[in-house]
This record gives C-alpha cells, structure tokens and sequence, in this order.
C-alpha cells in the first residue's frame, strides 16, 4: 500500500511548509486589529463635534449596524469594501476599542477588578463571530 501524499494547497507541501499556519494567522490577526487604529480618531473627532464618549459609542453603533445590514446585500467585490469594510470598520472601531474599553476602565479603576470588567465587556467581541 501506498502511503498517503501530504495535503496540499496550491502545489505546496502543507506539512513541510506548516509555518505559513501561523503566519496566515498573523495576517489575519494584524487585519482584524486594525480596527484598533481607529481609536486614534476618536479624541479628535469628539473635539471637533462636540460629541462625548456615549453619542460616539452610540454612532459606533449605529454605522456597525449599518454596515452588518448594507453586507447582507451586496453584489461586488467594491460593495463589500465600501458597505461593509468603510461602515462596519468604522462602526466596530468606535464602539470596541474607543469606547468599551475606555468606559469599562473608568468605572473600574481599582485595579483588582478592572482586567475582569474589561474582559467580560469584551466577551461580546468573540462571541459575535460565533452569532454571525
């Protein structure tokens, strides 16, 4: 009997080359994080319109679920960039790490507490995946 070929992807030996594993997830961690980077914005967008941290998060909220609505619509590659990537992105960047993450600490600031409230906050990030 034959032995069994090793899986492959592309014309790429997957067992000899396992190290791409962690480095699609990489990729894929580093495109996800950037929603992060919205939170660079937030200061000065709440300066210039005169908005505080619950009209942000509630603006997050809104564009989130604009985008989620727009994404259920699409037909092209540019719709989905545009309808989900720009509204959802921006949405999620506004409401998880501007936001959330800032009021949670807040409201928690012995330290003791603060790591628990934030993680059970942000418990509601993962478990959206696992919703949608």
């Amino acid at each position: 009997m034959a032995p069994t070929p090793p899986p492959r992807w592309f014309g790429v030996d997957l067992v000899r080359n396992r190290w791409l594993f962690p480095l699609a997830g990489l990729m894929g961690t580093a495109i996800g994080g950037s929603t992060y980077a919205i939170s660079v914005f937030v200061n000065p967008w709440e300066a210039e319109f005169g908005w505080d941290r619950t009209e942000t998060l509630m603006a997050g909220g809104v564009l989130a679920t604009v985008g989620m609505f727009n994404a259920s619509r699409i037909e092209t590659l540019s719709e989905l960039s545009l309808l989900f990537g720009a509204f959802f992105g921006v949405g999620i960047g506004l409401i998880y790490s501007a936001t959330t993450i800032a009021l949670v600490a807040r409201w928690y600031p012995d330290p003791d507490k603060r790591g628990a409230a934030i993680g059970w906050s942000m418990v509601g990030f993962g478990m959206s995946a696992v919703v949608v």
